[in-house]
């Protein structure tokens, strides 16, 4: 289960479309899965993203005490060890209320998240995903003011 689709993107590379790139904002990436975490911050670091990593809900929060200046959390919503990706960005918010969200899964019982869930503040990304798709994502979650969700 990747996050990342081999097969070509026929949009325009991210590198060559600023609008869409990072402008050094810092990303928390949390998956409980080693590869997937690993693909994503190399994508997002490629993006021009600052990225940290966690590989649970609970040392995502710890990071988020000691790192303050997080804009966005971005983590997997299926997760052991007790605390699932919504727990865990209603937490966060709560902690550091300007961040913005996106969440992230493969599991297809959440595939139609952003349309039945409209009102909700936190937007989906199903995996498998490709990087200017992530990218795009993430720049509108940037971009969005809160309570806008």
């Amino acid at each position: 289960m990747f996050p990342a689709i081999d097969q070509p993107d026929d949009r325009p590379e991210t590198k060559s479309n600023p609008d869409i790139s990072g402008w050094a904002e810092t990303v928390l990436v949390v998956d409980d899965n080693p590869e997937v975490l690993e693909l994503a911050a190399s994508m997002l670091t490629d993006l021009g993203y600052s990225v940290l990593t966690a590989g649970d809900g609970h040392s995502a929060l710890e990071i988020i005490e000691t790192n303050p200046h997080v804009d966005v959390l971005f983590t997997d919503v299926i997760m052991p060890g007790g605390m699932n990706g919504v727990s865990l960005a209603l937490e966060a918010r709560r902690r550091l209320p300007r961040l913005r969200v996106l969440l992230t899964s493969g599991f297809n019982e959440l595939s139609n998240w952003n349309s039945d869930h409209r009102d909700n503040e936190f937007e989906l990304l199903t995996k498998p995903y490709r990087r200017n798709e992530l990218a795009r994502r993430l720049r509108g979650v940037l971009g969005r003011g809160m309570g806008e969700g």
